[in-house]
């Protein structure tokens, strides 16, 4: 599971305890988590491709996606 939040988000709380929850059951979880500090991170920010917080969620998305999934197998 790959989770990210913000202090700005209103859900910021409930995604934590959704990652411990997870945790708690074993379950990885790869997280990526911004301070108050970073300004761009309000609720829904990560659609918002112009922030530099939201291009390194996608870049984080995408290596954990490569991480997790099986590779392609090659057509005969």
């Amino acid at each position: 599971m790959f989770v990210t939040t913000s202090e700005r988000d209103y859900f910021y709380r409930a995604n934590l305890n959704f990652i411990e929850a997870l945790r708690a059951r074993k379950i990885w979880v790869d997280t990526l988590i911004y301070s108050r500090r970073s300004v761009n991170t309000k609720h829904t920010w990560q659609q918002d491709d112009s922030h530099p917080e939201s291009q390194e969620v996608y870049r984080r998305l995408g290596a954990f996606v490569r991480a997790v999934a099986p590779r392609a197998v090659a057509a005969v």
